[in-house]
């Protein structure tokens, strides 16, 4: 309903439509697998209602959009979304452990967090000795079974942003341009290898990491 809801007020709405396309699907995939269950043999076979049913439902996961291109277009928005997140890096101070600091990003043209970190930063001499980390953020809504909730893992390394670049992080954090004239801060940009999805309470997968066709604004 949220999504109509969204729509019928004229406002973005794709993240919503995405997870009620890929929860309705995969749920009436779910429901009509367990009913070919139930039946046993005779739901396998032709004349039963039950295996009519469970061919039919099986395209709702393919067309419009396939299960996993509906969890790319939500972890996407949802990471264009936010402004923040946990930061995860390998402790230098604490070896084998992690290091998790709650940082602001904003996502690049091509759907990459950018950070800027100051070398002064536990996190950032982390990142110098060993740049795996990983990043998590969260809708910011409901309980924490309710959240839609991504995970990127991948490397984070200095960056030199273009001009076009850099001003496209300042118009989303224009409070770093204060940090910026201190100097000792520099920006830093994470390539994701893969991504893990949590839509909701048992709602969850990977995603591999794939650079849209057509860049953000």
């Amino acid at each position: 309903w949220r999504a109509a809801q969204l729509k019928d007020a004229g406002k973005p709405c794709l993240k919503e439509a995405s997870m009620a396309k890929m929860f309705a699907s995969e749920m009436v995939g779910r429901v009509a697998d367990r009913a070919v269950q139930v039946h046993g043999g005779a739901g396998y076979i032709a004349p039963c209602v039950a295996e009519r049913l469970y061919r039919d439902v099986r395209i709702f996961r393919l067309y419009e959009g396939t299960t996993q291109i509906q969890q790319l277009i939500i972890a996407r928005s949802l990471l264009r979304r936010g402004s923040s997140g946990a930061l995860g890096t390998q402790s230098v101070c604490a070896p084998g452990y992690p290091f998790v600091s709650s940082l602001p990003y904003v996502a690049d043209g091509a759907g990459r967090p950018v950070f800027l970190l100051s070398g002064l930063a536990e996190h950032t001499r982390n990142l110098l000795a060993d740049p795996h980390a990983s990043l998590l953020v969260t809708e910011g809504e409901g309980g924490s079974f309710d959240q839609a909730r991504l995970t990127l893992i991948g490397t984070v390394a200095r960056v030199e942003l273009d001009e076009a670049s850099r001003a496209r992080y300042l118009r989303y954090c224009p409070e770093s341009v204060d940090y910026l004239s201190l100097g000792d801060f520099r920006f830093f940009r994470m390539e994701p290898e893969k991504a893990r999805f949590i839509g909701g309470f048992g709602r969850m997968g990977w995603i591999g990491a794939t650079s849209p066709k057509r860049f953000l604004d």
